[in-house]
């Protein structure tokens, strides 16, 4: 695989990470508007994962992405 292919899977899977951290965003207020107590919390707890692990993966391939385009020869 091309350098420059795996700069568009990157951009791609950081792109579908970003959209399922601001999609268990919305989980994350749900949890804290419609239910109280345990469950409240259960919930946060689920979606608040999946945000922070998702955010951080978005991150981490959109700077892969970044570093692959600066060692690719023009």
């Amino acid at each position: 695989m091309t350098a420059n292919a795996k700069r568009i899977c990157c951009w791609s899977a950081a792109a579908a990470l970003l959209m399922v951290a601001l999609y268990s965003a919305m989980g994350v207020l749900q949890a804290g508007s419609i239910y109280v107590g345990e469950r409240a919390l259960h919930n946060f707890r689920f979606w608040g994962s999946i945000t922070v692990s998702s955010l951080v993966g978005s991150i981490v391939f959109g700077l892969y992405a970044m570093r692959l385009k600066k060692t690719s020869p023009r």
